[in-house]
């Protein structure tokens, strides 16, 4: 494999995304895409007490930090989000167990769960 310049390393598109299927009674999916270096980094500061060891224990993020993780990491197909920073209000009062659902999703995409943190180690 061949080693790469500069413009080739910051032309490259990385973001990591999965499509969704929601639970019932949604009858649909949406993408969730990972955060960039610079969104995980906010984040986690912003979730400072829900980080140990590095990863990002969502169950014990604040309510209004999740919904706007969500706000920022749920897209449709054309990976346009979703919602805006104006949402967060609303998505808080969506169900905890979907909310939770997809922040675990976005987490492991962007490498702030436990999960990524031991499949980056293994190699």
């Amino acid at each position: 494999m061949d080693f790469l310049n500069r413009q080739q390393f910051l032309d490259t598109v990385d973001l990591p995304f999965r499509d969704v299927d929601l639970p019932s009674p949604y009858q649909g999916k949406v993408r969730i895409t990972g955060l960039s270096a610079e969104e995980a980094s906010e984040f986690a500061n912003k979730a400072d007490g829900s980080v140990a060891n590095g990863v990002v224990q969502a169950n014990k993020i604040p309510h209004d930090i999740m919904a706007e993780l969500l706000s920022r990491v749920v897209t449709d197909d054309k990976f346009e989000r979703l919602f805006t920073l104006a949402d967060v209000a609303a998505i808080n009062k969506k169900s905890a167990k979907t909310v939770l659902f997809l922040a675990e999703i976005a987490l492991e995409l962007s490498g702030l769960s436990d999960d990524a943190k031991k499949e980056a180690t293994k190699n």
